[in-house]
């Protein structure tokens, strides 16, 4: 850990100076600016079926989570904590 004063250097600055000891200054190996995500084709992949599930949504479901989002912002809404209990432990009432 560097000292500059009387405190540490900024985790940010820090990465910086490391980015740029190692050659990584913002730039990939074809010299173009990095992109802010990497994605492999398992994260396409992945995307795609959460694309299509939610296309194939069933229309209900939609409002029933539209009027939960609602009943949510507005304060109306209060969960059960031992019915979330059941829902997460895989237990019905």
């Amino acid at each position: 850990m560097e000292i500059h004063g009387d405190r540490p250097l900024d985790p940010a600055a820090r990465r910086r100076q490391l980015d740029a000891a190692r050659g990584l200054n913002g730039l990939t190996a074809a010299g173009s600016a990095k992109a802010d995500a990497t994605y492999t084709g398992s994260d396409t992949a992945a995307v795609s079926r959460l694309v299509d599930i939610l296309k194939n949504m069933n229309p209900a479901d939609l409002q029933r989570i539209d009027e939960l989002k609602a009943r949510i912002a507005d304060g109306s809404y209060r969960a059960d904590p031992e019915e979330l209990a059941d829902l997460l432990l895989g237990r019905s009432r």
